[in-house]
């Protein structure tokens, strides 16, 4: 993603919550999985944090975030209006609270709040954590490289107790991997002419992105919107309510190490 339109000579940038253009001259781009740090404060940011290796830091000077909640927005240039100016279309959201529901430790002193899951919705308090702060990397947490040398996995795609389930989708689930177990994360729940699909996912797990998917052909998938919904403080649901008419449907769930 070029945070840069070309065709206008304009940057994405922040339309609530902070005074921030992404700089054009610098033609920022992200690659897939890539993080990007904005602080207020460069100097007081590289005292206190060490990032990974390449990834980028900049600085914005206007505005602050409210430690009591605040409205953020970022947007990316659209059409211009009929005065000639440039219209932001929301990318993403988040007016996030210091109050339940929202996680209440993260408030200025204390841990990060931290999305769960990247590609879902940023506006709704069930897709965040608290947790420490890892600017850059991903939420703290068991990372699938310590998980595997402890069960003495060598491969994420392998199957060493022969259950049908993947190493990588032993860890994602908490399974074991070297005791055949074999039990569907994906279960299928029939009602009238609809029917949901629903998995949990592990809060503990904060590596891997899970993507779940609809073919009518098991050669064109499409991503379907799952509704969440929680089970405890270190585990979620996910669910995706269909319908039976139409042609027939394949499904999967897709777990994948984050970049």
């Amino acid at each position: 993603v070029t945070l840069f339109l070309a065709a206008s000579s304009t940057a994405w940038r922040f339309t609530s919550g902070i005074g921030y253009e992404f700089p054009a001259g610098l033609t920022i781009a992200l690659a897939p999985g890539e993080r990007l740090i904005l602080t207020s404060n460069i100097p007081a940011f590289n005292t206190a944090f060490t990032v990974p290796a390449g990834t980028q830091v900049l600085e914005w000077t206007t505005g602050g975030l409210s430690n009591g909640g605040e409205a953020i927005q970022l947007g990316r240039p659209g059409p211009v209006d009929a005065n000639n100016f440039t219209q932001y279309v929301r990318v993403d959201r988040v007016n996030y609270e210091d109050s339940a529901p929202w996680p209440t430790y993260p408030d200025g002193a204390g841990p990060s709040l931290s999305k769960i899951a990247e590609q879902e919705y940023g506006n709704d308090y069930i897709n965040w954590i608290s947790s420490p702060a890892s600017p850059g990397d991903i939420t703290p947490g068991e990372r699938f490289s310590d998980w595997a040398t402890i069960n003495g996995v060598t491969d994420e795609d392998s199957d060493d107790d022969g259950d049908g389930i993947t190493s990588l989708m032993e860890y994602a689930f908490n399974t074991n991997p070297n005791v055949a177990n074999f039990a569907s994360p994906l279960t299928v729940t029939a009602s009238g002419s609809s029917y949901s699909l629903n998995y949990n996912l592990s809060l503990l797990r904060t590596d891997v992105n899970f993507v779940l998917q609809s073919s009518p052909d098991l050669q064109n998938w499409m991503t379907l919107t799952t509704t969440s919904g929680i089970i405890s403080s270190t585990e979620q649901s996910r669910s995706a309510d269909l319908s039976t008419d139409g042609p027939q449907r394949f499904h999967r769930l897709q777990v994948t190490l984050k970049p």
